[in-house]
């Protein structure tokens, strides 16, 4: 299909490019991320198609979202043969608002070329791994009750940005078509600043912590400047340095990313950690001394019941689990 003929409408109504947007859908997002750094030139199009998508999707359900885009395309099609007249089909499912939401944007659709840019937000649940391309091709895998955001354009004449809550992994493109040379991740009250590297980044409630994978970065916050080599990890608690660490292992830090939990004598506390923050789960003590009894094990990630019952019969604790919550006893 020739999309270099395609309009911002043409982009917002074609199913591969609602998979790479709205749905982040490997195949979709490889080709489109590599289709977008060949033609630079449909990249107004592109971001006002992103911007209808986002706005056509917001408070709107899944279901009635794709109706609506299926009347777009629909309507796009007649509008060709028919003129420029606009005519909205209402479907009994996808309520006035909807319509009137497409009707809206694409009268105003040469008012969202504007230079306010436009935001990406990619979001997990507990419990959910996301994989993510993002506009140079650096590709990010986020972890649970995770998200970030960027600006959906990039230019060569500005750094290329990522802001995080969460944890995720990331591995930068280096000498991208899109995007300028440097790439900074920002958690909080420390940035990561990079060429071309691989990664992870934690960000949760005062905690940061840094594992860096392959090349080299620089850790910034508003303290100091550590410059990181591989297997290098760094802790921050609200915004210093704790601990220096070389020659990690990384699975400790990334194994997450398939799915598993590599436990090389962690405290019962960090468990618990990755319960409550990862998994949703409310976890309830009765003997504090608990926490700092220590196990090595590598379990599957979302497995509970299989790490409760290794917790039991390494320790002989009284676990019991109901729904969401968790008492150890």
């Amino acid at each position: 299909m020739n999309y270099t003929t395609f309009s911002a409408e043409d982009f917002a109504a074609n199913e591969s490019f609602q998979d790479f947007f709205l749905h982040q859908q490997p195949d979709a997002v490889k080709f489109w991320t590599r289709w977008i750094e060949e033609h630079p030139e449909k990249l107004d199009e592109i971001n006002a198609a992103k911007t209808l998508l986002e706005r056509l999707s917001l408070g709107i359900q899944a279901e009635e979202t794709q109706a609506a885009l299926k009347d777009l395309k629909q309507e796009i099609n007649h509008r060709r043969e028919k003129g420029r007249v606009i005519k909205i089909r209402r479907r009994w499912y996808a309520a006035a608002a909807v319509a009137a939401a497409i009707l809206a944007l694409i009268v105003v659709l040469p008012l969202l070329r504007s230079p306010e840019p436009s935001w990406v937000v990619v979001e997990t649940d507990y419990g959910q791994l996301r994989e993510v391309y993002l506009p140079d091709s650096s590709f990010v895998t986020l972890n649970s009750n995770s998200k970030i955001r960027y600006q959906a354009d990039w230019s060569k004449d500005q750094d290329r940005e990522v802001w995080m809550e969460g944890e995720a992994f990331f591995d930068v493109r280096k000498n991208p078509k899109i995007g300028g040379a440097e790439f900074h991740v920002h958690a909080e009250e420390a940035s990561v600043q990079v060429l071309g590297t691989s990664f992870n980044v934690y960000q949760r409630k005062e905690d940061i912590i840094v594992a860096l994978a392959t090349g080299k970065v620089s850790l910034n916050t508003s303290y100091a400047k550590h410059q990181m080599e591989p297997n290098d990890v760094i802790e921050l608690h609200n915004g210093e340095v704790t601990q220096i660490s070389q020659d990690v292992n990384l699975e400790l830090y990334t194994s997450w990313r398939n799915r598993k939990l590599v436990l090389d004598n962690t405290s019962i506390s960090k468990v618990i950690d990755m319960l409550e923050e990862n998994m949703g789960l409310e976890v309830q003590i009765d003997n504090p001394a608990v926490l700092n009894r220590k196990l090595t094990a590598t379990l599957p990630i979302n497995e509970v019941d299989i790490l409760l019952t290794a917790l039991t019969e390494i320790y002989g604790l009284d676990i019991r689990k109901e729904e969401n919550t968790i008492w150890i006893k």
